[in-house]
């Protein structure tokens, strides 16, 4: 049985929007979302890289530049 996730995607998934919209360091905005630092540095470099969890990658500086 997989653990549960100790973050809900939602808020995860927000974080990573406002590291791409404000230019923010993502332990700054981990801190202010109460989460781990590194749990929304890993979904952040996802995103970045095109793997996505929710569709996150849509907010990639890579997708953004194309459309």
């Amino acid at each position: 049985m997989p653990r549960p996730r100790k973050y809900p995607e939602e808020l995860l998934e927000r974080g990573v929007r406002m590291v791409f919209e404000s230019g923010r360091p993502i332990a700054q905005v981990a801190a202010d979302l109460g989460v781990h630092r590194e749990a929304l540095r890993k979904r952040v470099r996802q995103a970045e890289c095109g793997s996505s969890f929710g569709g996150t990658a849509s907010t990639s500086p890579a997708a953004r530049s194309i459309g």
